[in-house]
């Protein structure tokens, strides 16, 4: 499934084997490199005059990637400055036990 809007943004998704991934692409302005890895704090915005009509509190990747990793899924950021940027997050489709319900509630 891909979808694309007027802002040249596009949402795909796709299943393999027991996983599942949905990427969120956008051709912008993209992330320095050395900018990139502080997106996932909390409270964390980029400064860049394009972006100053964004509103926001700097929470959306933070909160993003908390939620993944409690699903035991993992996010993947891919940028590059004048061409855009992708974010992916795949997450597990089988069955999760808890290694302490398993433990504590034998079968």
């Amino acid at each position: 499934m891909v979808e694309e809007d007027y802002e040249r943004r596009e949402v795909s998704s796709w299943r393999s084997g027991w996983k599942i991934s949905i990427t969120v692409r956008d051709w912008g302005i993209g992330i320095a490199p050395q900018q990139q890895s502080s997106l996932f704090k909390p409270f964390m915005r980029l400064e860049h005059p394009a972006t100053s009509h964004v509103h926001g509190v700097g929470l959306g990747l933070y909160i993003s990637r908390k939620l993944v990793e409690a699903m035991h899924g993992r996010m993947l950021l891919k940028s590059q400055e004048g061409r855009g940027t992708s974010v992916t997050f795949t997450l597990p489709t089988e069955p999760y036990v808890s290694p302490v319900y398993a433990t504590n509630y034998p079968a």
